[in-house]
């Protein structure tokens, strides 16, 4: 059986649902727990914790988000600052240097001024802290 195309607003309302549906919900169920059962040895990558993001609402939202972006895949990320955590050593190799704005915010600064350089992610000019500020 062919499957005929969907519009973005049907494809937003079915991606990333669960078939068989869950417990025979009609729609998606909000789960307000932080953690899930453990499935036992082997099961480790199915650990569902909130602060992992990989409870059944965020496998729900991040294909959610994919159709929206008509990408692969999507991330749902616990915070901003995790959000920004991820892409920055996503794309940030040993020596690399960054260019951050003065007025950035303070958990974005402190993670580029202290934790970067601490990695190896990043390192700092020569004779300059890693996230200079500008002579007033």
């Amino acid at each position: 059986m062919a499957h005929e195309p969907r519009g973005l607003t049907t494809q937003l309302v079915h991606a990333g649902e669960p078939i068989p549906r869950i417990a025979g919900a009609v729609a998606m169920p909000v789960f307000q727990s932080s953690t899930f059962e453990f499935g036992g040895p082997g099961a480790s990558s199915e650990v569902r914790y909130i602060r992992l993001s990989n409870t059944p609402n965020h496998a729900a939202l991040a294909a959610k988000l994919a159709v929206v972006e008509a990408s692969e895949a999507a991330l749902v990320a616990a915070s901003g600052m995790a959000a920004v955590s991820a892409a920055m050593l996503a794309v940030l190799k040993a020596g690399d240097h960054i260019l951050v704005q003065d007025p950035l915010y303070g958990g974005t600064h402190a993670f580029v001024r202290h934790d970067l350089p601490d990695l190896g992610a990043i390192s700092p000019r020569p004779g300059r802290p890693s996230c200079a500020r500008r002579p007033a």
